[in-house]
């Protein structure tokens, strides 16, 4: 999951997010586990599955996600990814309500000057401080806020809950909710979480041998990202030359930094795959500096322990050419 370290000033501000998600999963349960639907065929209830992306170019904190305007589930703070973000799931057991005509969300971004006004904060005060505090207040009071609300009566189709229900022992509705900086969209799917030909309840020998198999595939899987983990360190060449560090975490993010002779240094942010059972996965990491924005992509070969790939960088002036290069890096 790509997300960022919380500073103290962000665990001040999505404190309040989280404890409200924690404080409201039963009733999240009784809101967004999808049953019975006045505009779908069947009444039979259905899993559900929440994935939130933040595809824009700063990180973001969640603060509502509130179906028919009821308290929903919040994921609170969201690095910048375009493809892992923060996932829950209901069963489809949980809940008896039907399935929501809209949702609410809003969420705050953390631009470079609210980046930059938490980074002089610090320096001026110790934290928690009286006068650190008082900071803390004028810094949300600036922080980009936004709200919106999304109908979804056109994105969870009775099509589309008669097509998961049909397959409900093995699928579940999922809603992949994307922030792009003010904006937010939410698209729906069936996604099939139960792959297995065979019954959990089904004892036969091809049963029994195709549950060792999942297994023997899933553990290899998470000892190739474990065995991987760790720090990594390469060069960039090509319109830029310096050196590149990499932090690879066994959730499947990763975090970068460029450092140039002639630049300030690039902070970028991303994931590999983690779903494949190939030693060679995709990487992708973005980032901005005085530059514009810089986008890493690649291959990580979890058993030789080397990334390498190639890099842009989008200047902020369109009277400026793009940058580009390529990376590679060990442990």
């Amino acid at each position: 999951m790509a997300q960022v370290k919380l500073r103290p000033y962000d665990q001040l501000i999505f404190l309040k997010t989280k404890t409200l998600g924690l404080m409201t999963s039963l009733l999240v349960l009784c809101t967004l586990t999808l049953s019975g639907c006045a505009h779908a065929q069947g009444n039979s209830p259905v899993g559900l599955s929440l994935l939130f992306l933040n595809k824009g170019p700063y990180a973001i904190g969640v603060t509502r996600f509130d179906p028919d305007g009821q308290h929903g589930p919040v994921p609170g703070a969201l690095g910048v990814s375009p493809i892992d973000g923060a996932q829950m799931t209901f069963m489809s057991g949980d809940s008896k309500r039907g399935v929501p005509q809209f949702v609410e969300v809003g969420w705050l971004v953390s631009t470079p000057n609210i980046v930059n006004a938490e980074n002089e904060l610090d320096k001026k005060f110790r934290q928690y401080s009286p006068a650190w505090m008082d900071g803390i207040k004028g810094i949300q009071a600036i922080m980009p806020r936004h709200t919106r609300r999304v109908d979804l009566t056109t994105v969870i189709t009775p099509e589309l809950l008669d097509q998961v229900r049909a397959n409900r022992s093995t699928t579940n509705l999922q809603m992949t909710v994307i922030f792009k900086d003010g904006d937010v969209t939410v698209i729906a799917e069936p996604e099939v979480w139960n792959r297995l030909q065979h019954s959990a309840s089904d004892d036969s020998p091809a049963a029994s041998a195709e549950r060792k198999a999942d297994f023997i595939a899933g553990s290899t899987r998470v000892a190739r990202i474990f065995y991987a983990h760790g720090y990594y360190v390469g060069q960039i060449t090509g319109a830029l030359t310096g050196t590149l560090t990499l932090s690879v975490r066994v959730d499947g993010t990763v975090s970068a930094v460029i450092a140039s002779a002639d630049q300030a240094a690039i902070v970028l942010n991303g994931v590999f795959d983690v779903t494949s059972n190939d030693a060679v996965r995709t990487l992708k990491l973005m980032g901005n500096s005085t530059l514009g924005t810089t986008t890493l992509t690649g291959h990580i070969d979890l058993k030789a322990r080397t990334v390498s790939g190639e890099w842009t960088t989008i200047p902020r002036s369109s009277n400026s050419p793009s940058l580009s290069g390529t990376f590679a890096a060990m442990r």
